[in-house]
């Protein structure tokens, strides 16, 4: 019981200190060209993605790419702070999440392998 209550209360405070506007802070800073170059990410990476052909795992594949993407398509919408939102970009920050949610729910639920 102790372990849960310190998960939470680790949890609490992940919650009190990130709050949505410094993740949407963190995920804009994100620079996928320097990640790219980082040779940890490589070495993190590129074993991962053999090990999961190599046991056929698609589903995980497909898991691993969305939140790419998501991460993605968040960075590309999110405005500045104090700024609002573009009706054109809710209409593709809700196209593309339906989207990937699409492809999600067809590669775990629909497709069998």
């Amino acid at each position: 019981m102790e372990k849960l209550t310190a998960f939470w209360a680790g949890f609490v405070q992940f919650l009190k200190e990130y709050d949505s506007n410094k993740i949407a802070a963190v995920l804009r800073e994100i620079d996928w060209a320097a990640l790219a170059r980082n040779p940890a990410a490589w070495i993190v990476g590129v074993p991962l993605v053999i090990l999961m052909i190599w046991k056929k795992q698609v589903k995980l594949m497909v898991l691993g790419i969305s939140m790419v993407l998501f991460m993605a398509l968040l960075q590309h919408i999110l405005a500045a702070p104090g700024e609002s939102m573009s009706l054109e970009k809710l209409v593709q920050f809700i196209g593309g999440s339906i989207a990937l949610a699409g492809v999600n729910l067809y590669f775990f639920f629909m497709r069998q392998t």
